[in-house]
């Protein structure tokens, strides 16, 4: 499963491939207006340059994109 709950009321997107499960669960999210927060260090890509491309595109979306350590500080 590729999103969770926190206890912030964010929904993580977490330990997949970013070009497929990631990204679709991201904008299924979105579209049921949850928030949500990609963990860029917890996703990976089928090559840095493909998990680049998605990360920056999934930017343009109403989302935060963050690292773990980011996560743990909040």
């Amino acid at each position: 499963m590729c999103v969770h709950n926190s206890k912030s009321g964010r929904n993580y997107a977490k330990a997949k491939l970013i070009e497929g499960c990631v990204t679709a669960t991201v904008k299924g999210a979105l579209a049921r207006n949850f928030a949500v927060t990609v963990v860029s260090d917890a996703v990976a890509g089928a090559t840095d340059q493909s998990k680049e491309a998605a990360l920056t595109k999934l930017a343009t979306q109403d989302l935060l994109i963050l690292t773990s350590q980011h996560v743990f500080e909040r």
